[in-house]
């Protein structure tokens, strides 16, 4: 066996173990190699075969994580563009998977699952202090969320689907 054949085995070895812990990005996988010490030739040819047998998918990956900040970690919009453009994502694939994710959950729906979740009284009580309410937006806005769906979800906190008089 050959020094090229070697290096190759074991970059591949390295790529399943990476990619056997969570779905990656071409780019974080290629870094992650480049970072192990594998030749650019070794990586480029090792990334290469796993496009062709379909291990690596750029679009998969962002539906995925998308999905996965939107849904389950309640992050807006930009927080997520930004993590997915991080991982590598291209950013014509970022918008379409964040608009896919936002069919689930909408920036609205999470910012009262976050209300809900932390003190759901806020939902209910008829003003909260200045104080409180910069916290709130403070924290909403790190999350990502835009300022006018914040400021509408905190000045009308009741679902969309609710109505007052119950209707």
């Amino acid at each position: 066996m050959s020094e090229a054949d070697r290096l190759q085995g074991a970059a591949r070895t390295a790529a399943y173990r990476l990619l056997a812990r969570r779905s990656r990005s071409i780019r974080e996988l290629t870094i992650r190699l480049m970072e192990k010490g594998f030749p650019e030739a070794v990586v480029t040819a090792v990334i290469d075969r796993f496009r062709e047998l379909r291990y690596l998918d750029d679009a998969a990956v962002a539906r995925q994580w998308a999905r996965s900040y939107a849904v389950n970690s309640l992050w807006g919009d930009r927080k997520i563009q930004a993590r997915l453009l991080d991982m590598g994502i291209p950013e014509e694939l970022v918008q379409g998977a964040v608009e896919e994710a936002r069919k689930e959950v909408t920036q609205r729906e999470a910012i009262l699952k976050i209300l809900e979740k932390q003190s759901p009284e806020r939902l209910t009580a008829p003003a909260i202090s200045v104080k409180e309410k910069q916290r709130l937006i403070r924290h909403l806005a790190a999350k990502g969320f835009p300022l006018s769906v914040i400021y509408d979800v905190l000045d009308h906190p009741v679902k969309e689907s609710d109505s007052v008089d119950g209707q």
